[in-house]
């Protein structure tokens, strides 16, 4: 009874708790201020990011600074003020400014910022950064406005943890041998990830072994049995001065702080935290002489973890932390239970199998060879790489031998790091790496997974057979709107200051522009395919991806084609169409001008821009730089309504397309607003010969070009076409049927608690910039 007792706490503690978050409000709007002198202590790794340095910051003080008179204006003690107590700060610098320890743990500095909500894109798919930020506790974004040392002030420096693991992570990368080494070894022994790049984190997960590089409950358990051990001989040799303790005392306090000291020094992840929390229950009963079951000390753990720290559920770590130790206590509860290499080879292959669900919920993919990668990589890592690095960590730097073990280490982790690169590079594994699942292939994958289990139930569960068929109206699919001949449906992605946009028919995919990419971040890799693979699934109902039938480029600016490659690498393509000259080497490339049409399933699809002489009397393929103003203009013209993208053409060419093409040519229900509204487009006679219903903006939040221009919006408005900004709405859906023009909007309805409210702005924003709704219809 008390086994389903726990059970119940844990789930009770999962349904109640979030709702008693107290970051629930609304957060104040005055965090949109301009510019404030900001104080505090760097916590966390500082890391260098190409251009910037990024870092999070414990505020201390907040002052507004008045940038007419260079004063100080109100204080952060103002009770009403409100104070962010963790941000995340970017410094951006160029690589030869920066000192390379510039930054450091534990420094208090002063820094003249500007700070942002803890804002991010919002689209139906793919990472949610808001998601994140609110689950690591961040509060807001501060960018440092003057890049030059002179303008920052450093106060001091306190001794931190943090500061603890930055000296032991340079210590480790100074001594270690090749590039692999310096990458995986502090990741591996104090959870400093900072050394591995985007070809590292995608080799992993390609093999499924990126939760090695977590500090994982083992190398906790370890540690702490060495610890138990060391000290229960210790107590043997020493017994006079620890007369008044009990030998197991003794052993069981020494093995939790060893266990809480090196989870506090690995970053106190949610791993670490379980791992500390069952061994302390374990030592505890056991000097207790009290009985609990494994269970039950797992969801003790549980308990704990999501009673002090709600924002924990929403970190995949945790559900795959438990998860994991739930199946290893599965796998050893039938007695007698395997030994030795069978009972390793039994607990791996279910943890792979009873992980496939959760790892396809949360990540939406998974490795088809990670089981086989993991048989290999989990003895060679946990079992022989991190207990040399506890045995190097232990010895002094004088110690005979101490470097010949680094070197050893890193050659193991060398050849193991090129065998896993020519597996990946493998040209069918290449194609059949990952598991994919449509959302309903992967639902009914869960209940027939809950099904099994319940199956599994103890024997005093009557009826336990009877509740599987509770559960079988989940299996039944689930009434999709498939597209009809004529009809189509529009996104235009949340990707910031850029444009990326998906056009569907009823078996046909087009993307028209795929944003921006810079640094660790590409909108086409990020957004469009995950928005793509998402759509294929639910349309076609196919378990493989349907190719992209057409990618055009509207031109070749970055925040429009950036994120192309990134789309060309990892969704398939079949034709691309673009005036950039670097493309036009592709082999299915096709050149986009206008008189160039094709017809998919009832949608008649034209380019009317650039016209060809205008093509060539203003920029030849020859040159590296096309203007924008010769975007490709696509239309889009189903049996009910139409669309007219436009790219980034501005006035000029505005009225070359309104003296070339008839007034009726031109006419669209709906139009994508002309270079994100900037003051340079969207010309009054435009706006007359298109007479849109529905004008849509993709535009970056606060971007620094400020689009949209008032006066377009005002020109907008006073036509009453209804504006809809991918800044204030997120992603923007549009289906067209022969019932109604729908559009909806990724910002509106209902939201997650972690969801930043669109309707905070600064009160010098234009109220009409924001014109969304959970859903709007034209007749």
């Amino acid at each position: 009874m008390r086994f389903w007792a726990a059970w119940a706490i844990g789930i009770i503690s999962l349904i109640y708790l979030p709702w008693q978050w107290p970051w629930r409000q609304d957060r104040p709007a005055e965090i949109n201020a301009s510019t404030y002198i900001l104080q505090g202590q760097i916590v966390g790794l500082p890391e260098w990011r190409r251009d910037h340095w990024q870092f999070l910051l414990q505020a201390e003080q907040l002052d507004v600074v008045d940038t007419q008179r260079i004063s100080v204006t109100t204080s952060a003690s103002d009770e009403h003020r409100y104070l962010p107590k963790l941000l995340l700060m970017k410094w951006y610098q160029r690589a030869h400014q920066h000192p390379q320890n510039l930054l450091q743990p534990g420094q208090r500095w002063r820094f003249h910022v500007q700070l942002k909500p803890p804002r991010g894109l919002v689209n139906p798919q793919g990472f949610d950064y808001e998601r994140w930020l609110f689950a690591s506790g961040i509060d807001a974004i501060a960018t440092i406005k003057d890049q030059s040392l002179n303008a920052a002030q450093l106060l001091g420096q306190n001794w931190t943890i943090d500061a603890w693991r930055a000296q032991i992570s340079e210590q480790l990368q100074q001594a270690a041998p090749g590039r692999v080494a310096k990458a995986l070894l502090p990741a591996l022994l104090i959870g400093d990830r900072r050394g591995l790049t985007d070809a590292d984190w995608q080799l992993m997960q390609q093999t499924g072994i990126s939760h090695l590089m977590a500090i994982s409950g083992m190398h906790i358990t370890l540690l702490a049995v060495l610890a138990y051990a060391l000290a229960n001989g210790l107590y043997r040799v020493l017994p006079s001065v620890l007369m008044f303790v009990s030998r197991q005392a003794f052993a069981s306090s020494v093995a939790v702080l060893m266990a809480l000291i090196y989870a506090l020094l690995a970053g106190l992840q949610v791993s670490t935290q379980r791992a500390v929390l069952m061994i302390f229950c374990v030592l505890l009963a056991r000097l207790a002489h009290w009985r609990f079951t494994a269970w039950q000390i797992l969801l003790i753990a549980w308990v704990m973890i999501t009673t002090f720290n709600p924002r924990s559920v929403l970190d995949a770590g945790l559900w795959l932390s438990f998860a994991a130790v739930a199946v290893i206590f599965w796998v050893l509860a039938p007695k007698p239970t395997p030994r030795g290499w069978r009972l390793f080879l039994q607990i791996q292959w279910q943890i792979s199998l009873g992980l496939l669900p959760l790892s396809l919920f949360l990540f939406g993919s998974s490795s088809w060879i990670s089981p086989l990668v993991n048989v290999l990589m989990i003895p060679l890592i946990e079992w022989l790489v991190v207990p040399l690095l506890f045995l190097w960590s232990a010895l002094p730097s004088n110690f005979p031998g101490v470097d010949l073990l680094l070197v050893g280490l890193a050659w193991l982790l060398e050849q193991a790091w090129q065998l896993l690169t020519q597996l990946t590079q493998s040209s069918w594994l290449k194609a059949h790496l990952q598991i994919q699942l449509p959302p309903l292939g992967l639902g009914a994958l869960g209940v027939i997974y809950l099904l099994w289990l319940l199956t599994r139930l103890p024997a005093p569960w009557p009826g336990r057979y009877c509740l599987c068929l509770l559960m079988l109206p989940v299996l039944l699919p689930k009434s999709a709107a498939i597209l009809q001949p004529g009809e189509f449906k529009l996104a235009v992605l949340d990707v910031g200051q850029g444009l990326a946009t998906v056009i569907q028919t009823q078996q046909h995919l087009l993307v028209y522009d795929t944003g921006n990419a810079k640094a660790r971040f590409d909108a086409g890799r990020d957004i469009v395919v995950p928005y793509l693979k998402a759509a294929s699934w639910s349309q076609w109902r196919t378990l493989s991806a349907h190719p992209v039938d057409r990618l055009l480029l509207s031109h070749q600016d970055r925040d429009h084609a950036g994120g192309v490659q990134g789309v060309v690498d990892h969704y398939p393509v079949q034709w691309l169409m673009s005036l950039v000259p670097a493309q036009q080497q592709h082999d299915r490339s096709v050149l986009c001008q206008a008189g160039a049409s094709w017809l998919w399933d009832g949608v008649q699809f034209d380019v009317l821009f650039p016209l060809s002489n205008t093509l060539l009397s203003n920029t030849p393929l020859t040159n590296t730089k096309p203007q924008r103003n010769l975007s490709c203009v696509l239309r889009v013209r189903g049996r009910h309504h139409s669309v007219l993208l436009s790219g980034d053409i501005e006035r000029n060419m505005e009225q070359m397309l309104i003296h070339h093409y008839a007034s009726n040519e031109l006419q669209a229900d709906v139009l994508v607003v002309p270079h994100h509204g900037s003051k340079t487009s969207s010309g009054s006679g435009f706006l007359h010969a298109v007479s849109p219903q529905y004008a849509l903006i993709s535009a970056g939040w606060r971007n620094r070009f400020g689009h949209p221009h008032p006066t377009v919006v005002q020109r907008y408005l006073q036509r009453d076409i209804q504006l809809w900004n991918t800044a204030d709405c997120g992603a923007i859906e549009l289906t067209s049927t022969q019932f109604n023009l729908s559009i909806q909007a990724a910002r509106e309805g209902w939201q997650p608690v972690w969801r930043y409210p669109s309707q905070l702005r600064s009160p010098d924003d234009d109220e009409s910039r924001k014109m969304c709704a959970h859903e709007k219809i034209i007749r």
